[in-house]
C-alpha cells in the first residue's frame, strides 16, 4: 500500500497536478486496495487494527502526495524521493509478513523415526473435546486424541511460559533449569542454565536434524532456547515493527489487539516448509509453537462464528484455539505416517474463575498469578505408529515430555538432576509427586499434587484440596489430617531455585513483552518471609 502511493503520488507529480488531485487518487487507491490487504492479512478488514493500518497508510499517502507535488518544481529530487518511499514500504511489507524461515540443510545420521512437538501458548485442557468441552473448538486435536493416548490429568510446572517451556524441553523442574524462577523483576530476566541440557540439543548430538518454528517473546534465544536448533525462527511478527507501533503509540491509539505474534497461519506455513524440506527422512526433530490462543486475541471472523456463544473474552479464547486447530490440522495432515507427534501447552488460563490474588498483580492478569488447575492443567496428546486410541488417567506432568520424546528417538537421557521420566515409567509410578512454582505474579508460591490431593503454599498460608471431589478448587481440606500433614514434605524451600543468571533485556524485548500484556509494574522485589509450618506437621 505505501508503495502504490508513492506511485500515485508519482503520477501526480509527473503530471505537474494539484496536492488535492495526487491526494484524491492516493486515498482511493489506498482504499480500494488497503481493504482486500487487511483482510487477506488480518482476517477482518473492519477490525481496530485494520482500520488503524488503513488510517495510518492514508496520511502516509497523502503526505507522500503532498510532497511528491511540492517537489515537482524541481523534478530532479522527486525520483529519489519516491525511490526512499517505495524502499520503505517494501521493507514494512516484508516485516508485516514475516520472513520465510531459514532453509533447513544438512543430513540427518541418526535413524529414529520424525518427531514433531506442538506446543499451544495458554490452552487449558478443560476447552478441548477431547477433555469434555461441549463446544466445536477442536475437532483436529480430538482426532488426534481419538488415534494417540490422551493423558487425562498432565500438569504444567508453572504458570507462565518461561519457566514451563524450559521444563518442558529440559525435563526438569524450575528451580533447577533457573529459567524465570526468581521473585522480583529478576524472574524476567533467568535463562536456561547453560549446566542443563535440552531435548533439541541431546538429539542433535545423537545426529537428529532439529528445527523450531516460535513466536513469543519468552522464547527468544536471549533466553536460551535456541540451543540445539539447526534453525530456530523466532521471528515475531509485526510487533516490533516501529513504523507501524511507535506513531501509534505516540498519539495514544495503540489498539489493543495490535497482532503481538505470528498468527498460526504464518507459524503453520514456516512449519510445513520444513516438514516438505525433510518429506519421508528419518532422523529430524521440528518444534511448533502457536501463540493466538494467549491474549490479545484476533480470531478470524469464520472461527467466531463457529464456535458461537456470547461476546467476550472467553468466546475470543475459543475462537483462537479454533483457529489454531484448523490451521494445525493442515500441519497434522502433511506429516510422514511414521512421525511420532506430542501436542501439549505450557500453560492454561483464568477465564470465569475468581480468585484470591498474592501480592500486587496487574489488573487482567488471566495467568502467571496461581498455581491453580485453570493455569496447570494442560493437554497431552502422543501419538506414534502402531498406537491404539487409549486415555490414561494417572496423573503426569509436562516435565515427562522430553524423556519421552529422547526414548522414542533411541537416544540417551541423563538421570543424575533430571525430574522428568518417561510416560511409560511415570504411568508405573502412581505415588509420584507433581510439583509446581515460579509464578510470574505475587508472592512466591509452589504447589504439589500426589494423586487426587493438591497442595498449594505460599509463604503466610498452606491449602489442600481433593481435586477428584472438588476439581474446582474451591473448598480447602483440615491440612491437619494425618493424610495430608506430610504434603509440605514433598516441597523444597521457597527460594532453593538455581541461582542463573541474568539476560539481557532490551528495549525492543520489553516492548514485546508489554505487548502481551507484560508488564513490570507490580514486579518489585517482594521480601521473603519465613516459610511457616503447617498444623500438625512441618513446614519444610
Amino acid at each position: 500500500v505505501p508503495v502504490l502511493g508513492a506511485g500515485c503520488a508519482a503520477a501526480g507529480a509527473v503530471l505537474e497536478e494539484k496536492v488535492s488531485l495526487v491526494a484524491a487518487v492516493a486515498l482511493v487507491l489506498t482504499l480500494l486496495v488497503g481493504l482486500p490487504l487487511n483482510l487477506h492479512l488480518m482476517g477482518d478488514p473492519v477490525s481496530t487494527l485494520a482500520l488503524s493500518v488503513d488510517a495510518a497508510v492514508v496520511v502516509g499517502a497523502l503526505g507522500v502526495g503532498a510532497l511528491a507535488s511540492w517537489l515537482a518544481q524541481g523534478r530532479s529530487v522527486v525520483f529519489p524521493v519516491l525511490a526512499g518511499f517505495a524502499l520503505l514500504g517494501w521493507a514494512s511489507a516484508h516485516n508485516t509478513t514475516g520472513p520465510v524461515s531459514p532453509p533447513w540443510t544438512g543430513e540427518a545420521t541418526a535413524d529414529g523415526p520424525p518427531m514433531v512437538l506442538v506446543m499451544i501458548d495458554t490452552l487449558r485442557a478443560d476447552h478441548l473435546g477431547a477433555y469434555g468441552h461441549s463446544g466445536a473448538t477442536t475437532p483436529n486435536l480430538d482426532a488426534l486424541a481419538a488415534r494417540g493416548t490422551r493423558y487425562a490429568q498432565a500438569t504444567a510446572p508453572a504458570s507462565w511460559t518461561l519457566p514451563s517451556t524450559a521444563s518442558l524441553l529440559t525435563g526438569t523442574e524450575p528451580r533447577r533449569h533457573g529459567a524465570g524462577v526468581h521473585n522480583g523483576e529478576r524472574n524476567t530476566r533467568a535463562p536456561i542454565s547453560s549446566d542443563v541440557s535440552t531435548l533439541p540439543e541431546l538429539l542433535s548430538e545423537s545426529g537428529y536434524r532439529t528445527a523450531g518454528v516460535v513466536s513469543n517473546p519468552w522464547l527468544l534465544p536471549a533466553f536460551g532456547f535456541d540451543r540445539g536448533f539447526d534453525v530456530y525462527d523466532a521471528d515475531m511478527g509485526p510487533a516490533p515493527l516501529p513504523i507501524g507501533v511507535h506513531p501509534l503509540r505516540v498519539l495514544g491509539l495503540d489498539p489493543t489487539d495490535w497482532p503481538a505474534y505470528r498468527s498460526a497461519t504464518e507459524i503453520t506455513e514456516a512449519a510445513l516448509n520444513h516438514v516438505k524440506q525433510r518429506g519421508e527422512q528419518r532422523g529430524w526433530f521440528l518444534f511448533v509453537h502457536y501463540m493466538d490462543v494467549h491474549a490479545p486475541h484476533r480470531p478470524p471472523a469464520e472461527d467466531v462464528a463457529a464456535v458461537g456463544g456470547d461476546p467476550g473474552f472467553a468466546q475470543d479464547y475459543d475462537a483462537s484455539l479454533h483457529y489454531v486447530d484448523r490451521e494445525l490440522g493442515r500441519l497434522l495432515a502433511a506429516l510422514p505416517d511414521a512421525a511420532v507427534v506430542v501436542v501439549t501447552a505450557d500453560h492454561g488460563e483464568q477465564l470465569d474463575e475468581v480468585r484470591e490474588l498474592t501480592g500486587p498483580v496487574p489488573a487482567g492478569t488471566r495467568h502467571g498469578h496461581t498455581l491453580h488447575e485453570e493455569l496447570l492443567h494442560v493437554p497431552l496428546l502422543v501419538v506414534h505408529p502402531g498406537q491404539q486410541g487409549r486415555v490414561v488417567e494417572t496423573p503426569v506432568g509436562t516435565i515427562d515430555v522430553a524423556p519421552t520424546m529422547a526414548a522414542l528417538a533411541d537416544v540417551s537421557w541423563p538421570g543424575a538432576g533430571r525430574d522428568g521420566l518417561t510416560l511409560v515409567e511415570a504411568v508405573a509410578k502412581r505415588d509420584r509427586a507433581l510439583r509446581a512454582e515460579a509464578p510470574r505474579y505475587g508472592e512466591a508460591q509452589q504447589s504439589v499434587r500426589l494423586g487426587k490431593y493438591k497442595l498449594i503454599r505460599t509463604a503466610s498460608t498452606a491449602r489442600v484440596f481433593d481435586l477428584s471431589a472438588d476439581p474446582g478448587e474451591l473448598h480447602p481440606l483440615d491440612v491437619g489430617d494425618g493424610a495430608l500433614r506430610d504434603l509440605p514434605l514433598l516441597l523444597h524451600p521457597l527460594d532453593a531455585v538455581s541461582p542463573g543468571i541474568d539476560t539481557e533485556m532490551t528495549r525492543e524485548l520489553q516492548e514485546m513483552l508489554e505487548l502481551l500484556g507484560y508488564t513490570d509494574a507490580a514486579n518489585e522485589e517482594q521480601p521473603e518471609p519465613e516459610v511457616p509450618s503447617l498444623p500438625g506437621g512441618e513446614g519444610e
